[in-house]
């Protein structure tokens, strides 16, 4: 028998794993790039600045789950899933999609509201946002030439 402090090792240690060694999670990262420390979010497209891990957060689109909810086996099939179930967060969205998985909610209602999350960006912050991506263009364009 296991006890909850050697679960919780055995978690955070696999944890790590999939954070540095993981080859989905750094497809997902580059699928996101623009340019040197600029990513952009897949849910609200939004454009961030930054470090991943900070500004940018590989987050698994059906959750993973905790240690001592369900057996190892099935933690480990879930936390290294393919690629198909990973995105790029910013912030803002990984925050806001992990406080509804606190509350349990089903992960479609939590795509379907971060649908409509998404659709309250008004076209200021669209043309905001093709200016950035435009720059981030222009930057990379330069150090190439």
């Amino acid at each position: 028998m296991v006890s909850k402090r050697e679960r919780s090792f055995i978690s955070s240690a696999l944890r790590r794993v999939w954070l540095y060694y993981n080859e989905a999670r750094k497809a997902v990262i580059k699928r996101c790039f623009i340019s040197r420390g600029v990513y952009k979010c897949e849910c609200c497209g939004a454009i961030v600045k930054g470090r991943v891990g900070k500004v940018l957060q590989v987050d698994h689109i059906e959750r993973v789950g905790s240690i001592h909810k369900q057996s190892l086996d099935s933690f480990v099939e879930n936390l290294f899933c393919p690629i198909e179930n990973l995105w790029g967060l910013c912030k803002n969205c990984h925050d806001y999609k992990t406080s509804l998985e606190r509350k349990d909610v089903p992960t479609k209602e939590i795509l379907k509201l971060l649908n409509q999350r998404e659709s309250f960006n008004d076209s200021k912050d669209k043309r905001q946002e093709k200016a950035k991506i435009a720059n981030a263009k222009r930057l990379k364009r330069r150090r190439l030439s």
